[in-house]
């Protein structure tokens, strides 16, 4: 039991900075909303969203039938991927990749245009030390050094807007989770089977995914680190028009 226990902290550990990702992004939008200009991100930021959706479709042999990469709709809709396919174990597996893509497919666009924009940060990301085991003082110390690593100018605007439009739509939407349910059920259902009638192989699965955390934490944390740094910025140069 023991085991399983570690097992579950190691995947809460995973997930963990997704929710924290999700909120922020939540709150991005909202301090946004002022005159509309949460829109503007969001035909970005929507369109990498969905193209995201749409790739995970061709690449899992689903039939991809309609695309809306960016259409507003008054009942909140942004832009939607259509698929069908036929269903079974292995089809709701390649449904929730389909339905988690854009975590993926944000993240990887985020660090191409880092790669290409950003040399400076995204050598200090990569070479940078797993934050797991660090203090929180230190964490915060080595957040502040990575906002202070970005380039400003022409090419660092552009770099901070489209990577900040990407964060703000990366995490999946209620539909996309519901839409993953099904598979994230039977996954867990498999890996906790696996795990009670073989303990060995729950310890190797957990230390793949202590290695996994330890390389994606640097990124994630990046991630986290400039959401919190423009929500922070955007609500102080708010403060003055409230009080007017």
């Amino acid at each position: 039991m023991h085991v399983i226990f570690e097992l579950h902290l190691a995947l809460l550990v995973l997930f963990a900075p997704l929710l924290v990702l999700h909120l922020l992004s939540r709150q991005f939008v909202k301090e946004l909303r002022v005159f509309n200009l949460w829109l503007l991100p969001a035909s970005f930021g929507v369109v990498v969203h969905e193209c995201s959706h749409a790739i995970a479709v061709v690449l899992c042999g689903h039939k991809l039938n309609r695309v809306k990469l960016f259409s507003p709709q008054p009942n909140g809709d942004l832009g939607y991927v259509e698929h069908s396919h036929s269903y079974g174990v292995f089809g709701y597996f390649t449904t929730m990749v389909i339905g988690l893509a854009p975590i993926m497919g944000g993240a990887s666009a985020i660090v191409l245009l880092t790669w290409l924009f950003q040399p400076n940060f995204e050598s200090f990301v990569r070479n940078m030390d797993s934050p797991v085991s660090m203090a929180p003082a230190s964490i915060i110390e080595m957040m502040i050094d990575m906002v202070g690593l970005i380039e400003w100018g022409i090419t660092g605007a552009i770099w901070l807007f489209a990577c900040l439009s990407i964060l703000m739509f990366m995490p999946p939407s209620l539909a996309d989770y519901r839409t993953a349910g099904v598979g994230l059920t039977i996954l867990w259902a498999v890996i906790i089977s696996i795990s009670l009638i073989s303990p060995a192989t729950a310890l190797i699965l957990t230390e793949h995914i202590k290695s996994f955390i330890a390389w994606f934490t640097p990124s994630i944390l990046s991630a986290l680190a400039l959401m919190c740094f423009t929500v922070t910025l955007i609500k102080l140069i708010k403060l003055p028009i409230k009080h007017r």
